[in-house]
């Protein structure tokens, strides 16, 4: 006695980007832009912080059993503040493509992104197969 299970047919893909479509991606990105720039700032602010309360606190580890978990963390905060700028650039690459009309079209083969991938990653330059 042999069961099939009945699958729904696949929904069809959107395979052209709209002009509304774009619009919303745009606010979008200007929402992560603002985001991320917010968080840079909070970054900033809180090694400024950081430094300014090691400042004259003597940088032998050995003996200061917090000098390696503060170094860490100093460390740490860098990396967030490096990765978020990287994003923002991603993301004001993205919005100066749409400004230009090349958003949605691959960086490197001129092929059309999926949309489903732009709705993933809106900031992408690159269709799936030239980002693997």
């Amino acid at each position: 006695m042999s069961t099939q299970l009945s699958h729904p047919a696949p929904r069809p893909l959107a395979t052209k980007l709209t002009a509304a479509h774009r619009t919303k991606l745009r606010a979008r990105l200007q929402k992560e832009l603002e985001e991320a720039l917010s968080s840079q700032a909070q970054l900033r602010s809180d090694i400024a912080i950081a430094l300014e309360s090691r400042r004259g606190v003597g940088t032998d580890e050995a003996e200061d059993p917090e000098g390696s978990s503060l170094a860490f963390e100093q460390a740490q905060a860098n990396a967030m503040l490096g990765q978020s700028q990287r994003h923002a650039s991603e993301i004001s690459a993205a919005l100066a493509r749409i400004d230009a009309g090349t958003y949605g079209s691959c960086s490197t083969c001129s092929r059309p992104i999926a949309v489903g991938r732009l709705d993933a990653r809106p900031s992408t330059a690159f269709c799936i197969a030239c980002a693997s």
